[in-house]
Order: C-alpha cells, then sequence, then structure tokens
C-alpha cells in the first residue's frame, strides 16, 4: 500500500482529528512518538528519523553530522554493549520504536538499517490505527493487516531468529544472535568473558561476514544495564548454558567457543554435552582463556593465589577504567581526554566516578555510573574465583581444542596454557598480536572470528565426501580450482622451527581430495601426500604459534602460508611473488568455499 497518498486522502474524521492534535503538540514539544509520526506524510516520517538517527550517531561516536554514512555498520563507529544499551533506551524514549540491544551491535546493522526498521514499525502503527478505525467494514478491513499480522510483523523487525529464541528469555544470561545468515549450517555458541556481556563478543561477529554458512551466537546478559546476581560456578554455568543451547539446537554436533573465562566454561559445557547428553562436541575454542590449576599441586596454591590476586588487581583496575571512559562518553559526552584531565586533577577512581555523577546529575541525566562499576568489579572477582575452583571431572571432553594466545598469554599467565594439553588428545595454537584486553577490539577481535568461523567450517566438511559449503563454484573460482590442478612451483618449510626451504611443486589430484608435493633431493624424486580431509585450517604464519616462534623477526612470516593436520602435523609453504601468494591463498579459498584469514 501507498501509505503516503492513503494518510492524504483518508477521509476518516477520528484520524484527522488525531493528525490536528497530534501537529499541535508536535509544534508545542518538538518531538514526536511512534503513535504521531505514524499519522504524518510518508516524507515527513523519513526526515525525522533519518536526522534523529544522524544527531543519535553523532553525539555517541563523536563524528560530525556531515561525516557520517548511514550505510555503514555501527561496529565502524565503535559500538559496544554501553552504546547499545544507550542507543536502545534513546530511540524508545524519544520516538517509540523497540529493539532488542544485541540489534544494534550486529555486523548488518547500519543507521540506515535503523531507520528503516522504525519506518516499518511506524507502518505497523498505522496499519493497526487504521484497522481500529474501519473495523465495521469487512471489505475495507481486508486491504490492512490484521492485529496478529502487526504483531508478527514487529517481531520480524526485531529479527528472524526470535521464535527458536523465546525459550531460553527467562534468565538474566541469554542466547544472543550475533550474526545469523538464514542459511547458516552451523551455529557456533560463544560464552562471556568474566563480565557477563554477550554484546561484548560483537567483535569477534565480524570475522564471519563474508560469508554466510556459519553463523555466531553469543551466551551472556545483552543489556548493559543489569544488576549484581548470584555469578555462578563454572559447573552450574555450564548447566544452565547447555540448557539454553539445546533449546535453540536440539541436536549435536555441537560448535562451542569463549572468550577468557568463557573458554574454561564451554570446556565445561562440552564435558556435560558428553557426560549427560552422549552428544558429539565438534568444536571447543579458546579465545586467551587463563590455564586451570591442578589442585593435586598443594605445595604451590599459597604462590598462585597471591599471583592471582596481583593480577586480579590489575586486571580491575585497567577494565574500571575502561567502563569509566565509555559511559562518561556515551552518557555525557565527555571525551577520555576531559577523563585524563580528571584523574590527573582527582587522582582517585571513587573521586572520578563522583565528578562524573555530580556532572550527570547537574544536567537531570540518569548515570548509573558506580552502580555499573561495582557490577563489573564484582563480575571479574566472581569469575576469578569460578575460574580457580574448577576442576575437570571424572567424564570430560578429551578430543581437540583450539586455542589462540595473545602477547600476554605466556608472559603473565600463573600457570602455562599447555595444561589444557593434559585433558585433551591435541591442541592447535594459535596466536593474533596483542594484549588480552584488546582481543575484543575491532581489528584483533575480527581476526579472532575468522580463524573461529574456518575452524567450525573445517570441521563441518570433514565429514562429508565432498566441500558442500560451496557445492557450485563461479567461472572464476573454477579457474582458480583448476590453478592447483596445474601445480604451483613454490617453496615448503622442511619443519615449523627451521628456516630450511625446499623448492618443489604443489598440486591437488583431479578428484580434490589430496595435494602432492613433489622435489628433487640428491638427485631423486620426493613426494609427500597431504590429504584434505585431515586438513583442520589454513592461516597465514604469522598467526600459528608454533612458527612464529621461530620466524616471527623474519620479514618472510608474512608470506607464510600454513596446513594445520588434525593429526598434529603443519605443512608451511612460502611464495617469494606476492602476486603468486595472493593466486595461491585465493585458489585454496575457491576450492574449500571457505573465506580464510589472509
Amino acid at each position: 500500500m501507498n501509505w503516503h497518498v492513503y494518510l492524504q486522502n483518508h477521509a476518516s474524521p477520528r484520524l484527522q482529528i488525531i493528525r490536528e492534535e497530534t501537529l499541535v503538540v508536535t509544534e508545542e514539544n518538538k518531538v514526536m512518538t511512534l503513535e504521531d509520526l505514524a499519522l504524518q506524510p510518508l516524507e515527513l516520517r523519513v526526515n525525522y528519523v533519518q536526522e534523529f538517527i544522524i544527531r543519535l550517531l553523532s553525539s555517541w561516536s563523536g563524528a560530525d553530522v556531515a561525516e557520517l554514512d548511514l550505510n555503514v555498520g555501527l561496529h565502524k563507529y565503535g559500538i559496544d554493549s554501553i552504546a547499545a544499551t544507550n542507543m536502545k533506551l534513546q530511540i524508545k524514549n524519544n520516538i517509540g520504536a523497540t529493539f532488542e540491544t544485541y540489534y544494534f551491535i550486529q555486523p548488518k546493522t547500519s543507521g540506515l538499517t535503523i531507520v528503516n526498521d522504525i519506518l516499518e514499525q511506524m507502518n505497523n502503527k498505522s496499519t493497526t490505527c487504521d484497522e481500529e478505525d474501519s473495523s465495521g467494514n469487512d471489505n475495507q478491513t481486508k486491504i490492512f493487516m490484521s492485529k496478529n499480522d502487526t504483531e508478527d510483523a514487529e517481531e520480524a523487525a526485531i529479527g528472524s531468529n526470535e521464535q527458536e529464541l523465546q525459550s531460553v528469555r527467562t534468565n538474566k544470561e541469554k542466547v544472543v544472535p550475533l550474526y545469523t545468515p538464514d542459511d547458516a549450517v552451523v551455529k557456533v555458541f560463544m560464552i562471556h568473558g568474566s563480565q557477563k556481556s554477550a554484546l561484548a563478543l560483537a567483535t569477534f561477529a565480524l570475522g564471519f561476514q563474508q560469508q554466510t554458512n556459519i553463523a555466531l551466537y553469543g551466551i551472556g546478559v545483552d543489556d548493559a544495564s543489569f544488576e549484581k546476581s548470584d555469578y555462578g560456578t563454572v559447573f552450574t554455568l555450564a548447566q544452565r548454558y547447555v540448557d539454553f543451547i539445546r533449546k535453540v539446537q536440539p541436536r549435536g554436533p555441537y560448535y562451542l567457543a569463549g572468550y577468557s573465562f568463557g573458554g574454561t566454561v564451554a570446556y565445561e559445557m562440552a564435558s556435560e554435552l558428553k557426560r549427560e547428553y552422549n552428544e558429539t562436541v565438534a568444536m571447543v575454542f579458546m579465545v586467551d582463556t587463563f590455564p586451570w590449576f591442578p589442585k593435586a599441586l598443594t605445595n604451590c596454591t599459597e604462590y598462585i593465589t597471591k599471583c592471582g590476586e596481583e593480577n586480579l588487581k590489575s586486571t580491575k583496575k585497567l577494565v574500571t577504567r575502561q567502563v569509566i571512559e565509555k559511559m562518561a562518553f556515551v552518557g555525557l559526552g565527555i571525551t577520555r581526554k576531559e577523563v585524563d584531565n580528571l584523574y590527573e586533577n582527582l587522582g582517585d577512581n571513587d573521586e572520578v566516578i563522583t565528578a562524573l555523577e555530580n556532572q550527570a546529575a547537574e544536567k537531570n541525566l540518569n548515570f548509573p555510573l558506580k552502580d555499573q562499576v561495582d557490577t563489573v568489579l564484582y563480575e571479574i572477582n566472581s569469575a576469578a574465583k569460578a575460574h580457580i575452583d574448577w576442576q575437570p571431572s571424572k567424564i570430560y571432553y578429551e578430543e581437540t581444542i583450539t586455542f589462540i594466545c595473545s602477547d600476554e598469554t605466556y608472559l603473565f599467565s600463573l600457570w602455562k596454557p599447555d595444561i589444557w594439553k593434559s585433558l585433551v588428545e591435541r591442541m592447535d595454537f594459535l596466536y593474533v598480536s596483542g594484549s588480552h584486553v584488546e582481543l575484543l577490539d575491532e581489528t584483533r577481535g575480527k581476526i579472532c572470528g575468522s580463524i573461529m568461523m574456518t575452524t567450525a567450517a573445517m570441521k563441518y566438511q570433514s565429514a562429508f565426501s565432498t566441500f558442500i559449503l560451496q557445492p557450485v563454484r563461479s567461472r572464476p573460482q573454477e579457474r582458480l580450482a583448476e590453478s592447483l590442478k596445474q601445480g604451483f612451483v613454490i617453496w615448503m618449510l622442511s619443519s615449523p622451527s627451521s628456516s630450511t626451504m625446499v623448492k618443489g611443486t604443489l598440486w591437488l589430484d583431479s578428484e580434490e581430495t589430496v595435494f602432492c608435493f613433489e622435489n628433487k633431493a640428491l638427485g631423486r624424486r620426493k613426494r609427500q601426500k597431504i590429504f584434505l580431509k585431515e586438513l583442520s585450517n589454513i592461516l597465514p604464519g604469522r598467526n600459528v604459534d608454533a612458527v612464529r616462534k621461530h620466524h616471527v623477526n623474519k620479514s618472510h612470516i608474512d608470506s607464510l602460508t600454513c596446513m594445520l593436520n588434525t593429526k598434529g602435523k603443519l605443512y608451511t609453504f612460502r611464495s617469494e611473488d606476492w602476486g603468486q601468494l595472493k593466486q595461491f591463498n585465493d585458489a585454496l579459498e575457491a576450492l574449500f568455499g571457505i573465506p580464510f584469514t589472509q
């Protein structure tokens, strides 16, 4: 229906009176509700909503109105859980449109997306009003949506995954869709860090965007304005979260991941699924999870406790500063530099919090900064205790852990991450530069997310005889795959720790099941086979910990392509020509149907 024409020509006296009353109120207050706007001409609605969203984006991103592009995803402006909660409340209070908090942190959400979804809610509201006005006319009501249809449309505006998630809405923690394409065949469930925010995991979803087969769900709280509650042990959280994911996905195989403390919970969830439900867990993926501490080593307990307290103290100081800076900017428009000045003048967290809350009170703004900081510190303390107390059960997950290390993992951990090896058959140690906290920023989070996605995709494809994630290749992709069959002249490292390169030819067999690397040594031809079904990932050398340890300071590390094998083997290739390296990596993507990290 053309609502612009309809609203201009509708003859209902009731609607005309409402429209005139609305115009008077709008002139006086300069604010329109969703119901008010639903009665306005289409052009007025679009302009009003668009201008409001532009001002809102400008206010918390710090960008000039003229520089804003509504087509750009919100994550480009640094959206996080605090900003998302603020935006949700601002839109609801000023326009009346309602959204879930997680809606704002999904990669596909842009300023234009928000404008269109608000307009859709307005159309639904217009339909409801018109239905009420014409309820006595059977023929006329056929034009309009029913009340149930309106409710269905409003649910659709919030997200296509809402129906399957309804049953897990009763707890404060939820299953939160972070990237959920319609064609997804694999669901990755990622657990929150020590702070229970699922929205903090949004940056990992950026690494999933270039494909539509693998979805990412976060587990945690989807609102930054929650109150303190019983945190729970690793075991109780794992039991609760297993119930959550089984309501979304009743049967395995399951793909689990966790950031920091969430990695420990993900591991216990894998054990719970094996122990209680005899389910298959295809992936356990840890992002910089701290090692567990065996209680049997009683002579180290006092030392571990003391070191843990010191590390916890520095972590709380860093996180508190981050929370203050974020809330000051989002809630009051105070920049990081201005917060720095407050610290220089006042010197103490408590004094800075009091000063900021006083500024908010002068402006008559709700600004519960101290409550937010207290909640975050409570969660960090609770997660640290839960992690130290955890011990593996008698029946536990024993297969493979994929583990991403940061710069801090080996330097500041109380216990080496290798301790996880004592529980599983194999660990793939990978690496992303930056500190533990920096792995959540946009650039590093995207890299971690990309590695997580490719790990899940390769695990999924290993169960099939063909590469089913891309059953039909385009012509360019087919040509790239054919180039692998023709062969690449390339160098291969004899071992991850060696700088010795062997020059040979790598080619793919006609059935697309085996790579063969052939070279000459001492006048004899040597051939090495690499079975595609045994590959667990393909990554640049800088992201593979075993390679990085020996080649990190060498200029050729960025020209290394590593094939990880499910049996613990590692095949590392090097191309001296960047054009050939790009073609080689593109050909691998075309072959597997997966956008690998490059």
